[in-house]
């Protein structure tokens, strides 16, 4: 199970430029161990931890379901706009 601070569910137009920040996410593998600041846990209906991923401050590395990986922006700047200081 995971333990998750804040838990939002989504829906809507949120839902969809989640959708699309990941679809968007592109990245390759990388041995080197990020310095991580975001993370973000996807639950399924009834809770469970479906998938876990991530991110340092700048959202350049990553470490997604594990395994480490150098991706673009996209992911982070989501995070930002709708969960960074007000």
């Amino acid at each position: 199970m995971c333990h998750h601070p804040v838990q939002k569910d989504l829906d809507g137009a949120l839902r969809l430029e989640l959708l699309e920040a990941v679809a968007g996410t592109k990245g390759r593998e990388v041995t080197s161990q990020p310095d991580l600041r975001w993370g973000i846990h996807f639950l399924d209906a009834s809770g469970e931890c479906l998938h876990k991923v991530y991110l340092d401050g700048a959202g350049t590395r990553a470490v997604m379901d594990g395994a480490t990986a150098k991706v673009n922006h996209r992911l982070v700047h989501w995070l930002e706009r709708n969960f960074g200081r007000q």
